[in-house]
Order: structure tokens, then sequence, then C-alpha cells
């Protein structure tokens, strides 16, 4: 069965999507980037079964009157039904950052999150920017498939941003598109 996806800007007429709850996720591997001096590269290491587990990240509580300088939210529906969101923002640097992306579990496979990724191109576009970049834990490895899936590629990672908290072992990985 072929499904309606409709697009939109966030506004204040539908603000309520931003009430949509993140949903727990499989973390199956881990990203090992590596980095010659010129490009990145990467492989992919599986877990063990007994090193699998399920995460879920905090829902955010957004407001859209607070959400601040140089925002634009995208709205995604499937069949007239709220279906997830993207979240960016226009920044100093020439890339357009997309803050969250969220699809409802029932409408992953959709092509939901590709229709996001698509007009969250066509907006920096608009925007005269050079494409859009993100970042994705390394073990978030669905994710991060999807991404790449989607024509990012790594760009960069930060090893020491969860030192000293509960997520300890894990990096950022930073993601890029080019129009």
């Amino acid at each position: 069965m072929e499904h309606s996806i409709r697009i939109d800007p966030i506004t204040k007429e539908n603000e309520d999507i931003l009430r949509l709850s993140n949903e727990p996720f499989l973390c199956t591997g881990r990203i090992i980037p590596m980095y010659d001096g010129k490009n990145w590269s990467y492989e992919i290491r599986m877990f063990e079964p007994e090193q699998v587990k399920t995460e879920c990240f905090p829902d955010e509580h957004y407001q859209l009157d607070e959400m601040g300088e140089g925002f634009y939210g995208l709205a995604a529906y499937v069949d007239g039904q709220p279906a997830g969101y993207a979240l960016l923002y226009a920044q100093w640097n020439k890339y357009l950052y997309l803050d969250n992306i969220l699809v409802r579990s029932q409408y992953r496979r959709y092509g939901v999150g590709s229709r996001l990724l698509e007009e969250s191109m066509k907006l920096a576009a608009g925007l005269e920017k050079l494409g859009v970049w993100l970042i994705c834990q390394d073990n978030n490895l669905q994710a991060m498939r999807f991404y790449l899936a989607n024509g990012f590629t790594l760009g960069g990672m930060n090893l020491p941003v969860y030192e000293g908290t509960g997520q300890e072992g894990k990096a950022d990985l930073y993601l890029y598109k080019r129009l």
C-alpha cells in the first residue's frame, strides 16, 4: 500500500508535533572511525549478543517559542497523521545543523526520514548553505547506517564529550552532506 507523506514547516498551527516522544532503539554495534590525515573512513564492529542493549534518548519537551534564533522545523505526516520531525539551525558556518530528527516507530521504513533529510537539503539550498551536518553517537548503528545510506559522510569525531557521564565510552561522530 502506498502512503502519502507530507512535509510542512513547523508553525504555531502544528507545533503539537514537537510533543512526540522518543522511542527505544537497539544498539547492535558501533562505527569505528579512522582518519589518515586527509580522509575519514570507518569500519563497523557488531556487538556480541550479550552486549546488545536497548537505549532511548530522554524526551526534550520542545516549545516552539523557545527554539531560538536560526531555528527551522519540518513536520512529517503520513496519511495525515503526525509521523515525525526534523529540527534544524542556521549557524555561523556554511552548513545547516540538523539538531534532531525523530520518526515514530510505526512509520519507519515508509521513507519519512529520507524525505525529512531531502527537505532539510532543500532548506539548506534556500539559505545558501553548503549542505547539512549532524552529530550521531558512534553506537547508534541503525541511525549511522540510515545517514550513510542517505548520502552523509563522516567528517569528524569527538572522543572526550561523554567523559564523567553515564554515557562514558561513547563518542560523537560528525556527519556532513553537501548540496
